[in-house]
């Protein structure tokens, strides 16, 4: 790649320009650079991605689409400096946040190398082929710094503090900040802490299942084991919750009756309508029943019991904040596209009652952050369209 020609523009000018490039070639680095490979040929757009390590390059190179101006906007963090180089262009001053335009020529071959040179952290990025300017996404604003181990169940002051009165994006963008700073447990320590004291609130050893209803006395993955009970990965791992930190974040794990939890499968949650292929056994005193059938697009989609539905729902919202901006491996979508509008009236119907707000305070002591769906139902329709 090193011998691309030089073309006359300054060192983010053709950060934009990925997006209308017709002939795209991966080169150096790793190949995890944050802006590849979903590249297309649109005129305008925005771009996410991440910087993961200082002092690293990530390099793509790509063949421009058409000839014009583009005009470019890219941010990151606060506190993250980093540097776009064109081919060889090395004279560039590190910022976090910068503009620029660009002519281009069709069919000119151009090096982008993406360098850290203090911090790492996810990026926004904007592109528009002609006059206008285009607008930058919300950048996030802080880098993940992980809580300390503490045994505090209790919101700390302050915690919600950069969220207060925004809305849509921004409070997006704020409530990432505020939960991405979890620690990240073994995926059996976090199941330890399920089953020992998450889900047992009131310390009798006697856990209910997500799906079924159905109550035993557990305290310990082996007795979870042992009385037929799994940990269903409400967000799954086949869709990105495969490797810690998503495989083992407690807001996304629930005790869950086997064969109800095999049936759910990696199914999208939804409401079913047509025919019902599965529905859980009756428990005494209940009435409310998990099914798994078709909806009304004929999809076949897994439908939790009544009083779990606003559980499920808070617990996929967060999975989606907390890591949709800086994806893990195998991060997924193609549930949450069906189940986005579903999960939202489900948060309404059902909201948090007494024994989730105490799972989420013992989620805090077990890995350091909140589900903020259950300590504000507000933000949800605050953030609208997530």
């Amino acid at each position: 790649m090193r011998s691309f020609d030089m073309l006359p523009i300054r060192r983010l000018a053709l950060l934009g320009v990925l997006a209308a490039a017709a002939a795209i070639a991966a080169c150096g680095g790793d190949n995890n650079g944050p802006f590849e490979p979903d590249l297309g040929i649109d005129t305008s757009g925005t771009l996410t991605g991440e910087i993961r390590t200082v002092g690293r390059e990530d390099t793509i190179g790509f063949i421009a689409a058409r000839n014009g101006i583009y005009n470019v906007g890219v941010c990151g963090p606060e506190g993250v400096d980093f540097d776009i180089v064109i081919n060889d262009d090395t004279t560039s001053s590190p910022s976090n946040c910068e503009r620029d335009t660009v002519v281009v020529s069709q069919a000119r071959a151009t090096r982008i190398v993406v360098i850290s040179r203090a911090g790492t952290g996810p990026i926004s990025a904007c592109f528009a082929f002609g006059s206008g300017q285009c607008d930058i996404p919300v950048p996030l604003v802080a880098a993940c710094t992980p809580r300390p181990f503490s045994t505090d169940t209790t919101t700390p002051a302050n915690y919600y503090a950069t969220a207060e009165g925004k809305t849509g994006k921004a409070l997006f963008t704020a409530l990432y900040a505020i939960v991405c700073t979890q620690r990240s447990n073994s995926y059996d320590r976090a199941r330890d802490s399920l089953y020992s004291y998450v889900d047992d609130p009131d310390n009798n050893d006697v856990i209910t299942d997500i799906y079924v209803g159905r109550s035993a006395t557990i305290n310990s993955r082996a007795t979870a084991t042992a009385a037929g009970f799994q940990t269903e990965h409400s967000w799954p791992q086949s869709k990105g919750a495969d490797n810690p930190p998503p495989e083992s974040d407690l807001h996304h794990l629930f005790p869950s009756d086997g064969t109800a939890n095999n049936q759910r499968s990696n199914y999208p949650f939804g409401t079913v309508t047509g025919q019902v292929l599965w529905e859980s056994p009756a428990v005494a005193g209940q009435t409310e029943r998990s099914r798994l059938g078709r909806d009304a697009q004929g999809r076949t989609v897994f439908e939790p019991r009544n009083s779990s539905k606003g559980d499920i729902a808070r617990a996929l919202l967060y999975f989606y904040t907390r890591y949709s901006p800086a994806p893990p491996p195998g991060f997924s979508l193609s549930n949450f596209a069906i189940e986005e509008q579903t999960l939202i009236q489900w948060h309404t119907q059902d909201p948090p009652d007494t024994y989730e707000r105490q799972r989420n305070a013992l989620i805090f002591r077990a890995q350091g952050n909140r589900n903020p769906f259950v300590d504000h139902p507000e933000y949800v329709q605050a953030i609208g369209d997530f």
